[in-house]
């Protein structure tokens, strides 16, 4: 079988940045597996891109969104 067929494979998180912050070049991104991760700010980088999926044909990753100009800090997933 291959990895697809496993329910894995890569994803370009980077992709996914216009649309978390419609094009909003203010924002920094970071992108982590749990909640407390995206919320622990002494954790200074999130997933390296492209990510393959640690679980199986269905992972929800969670967004840190941290506006350069104030430090700012928003979650979403």
């Amino acid at each position: 079988f291959s990895e697809e067929q496993l329910g894995f494979t890569e994803f370009d998180l980077t992709s996914k940045i216009d649309e978390i912050t419609g094009g909003n070049l203010d924002y920094e991104i970071e992108f982590f597996t749990t909640q407390a991760d995206a919320e622990d700010l002494t954790i200074e980088n999130g997933l390296e891109s492209p990510y393959t999926n640690e679980s199986p044909f269905n992972q929800t990753l969670f967004v840190r969104a941290t506006d350069v100009n104030n430090g700012c800090v928003s979650f979403t997933e």
